[in-house]
């Protein structure tokens, strides 16, 4: 299984699906909130993270959201088959 840290894996994503940060964080947070994550300064709760997970497109299935707190305080998952996807 892949491990990634969650803020790389939104950006990544969200950049692939050619997103603005505005667009994804409409209604969810503010800008601000999700360059935050996306850098690994912020960690997001479990609804956030739901609903940016929601916007880009990934199912919590597809994800499987085996979350967990890393060792310095980022969030961490792992994908079922350790493969990324978006």
């Amino acid at each position: 299984m892949a491990t990634y840290v969650i803020g790389d894996f939104i950006r990544e994503t969200r950049i692939r699906k050619g997103y603005t940060q505005e667009e994804v964080s409409y209604g969810i947070c503010t800008p601000a909130s999700l360059s935050r994550i996306e850098n690994g300064m912020q960690t997001p709760g479990r609804y956030i993270l739901d609903k940016l997970m929601e916007r880009l497109g990934m199912e919590n299935s597809v994800f499987n959201v085996f979350v967990k707190q890393g060792g310095n305080g980022t969030l961490r998952a792992r994908t079922g088959n350790g493969q990324k996807h978006g």
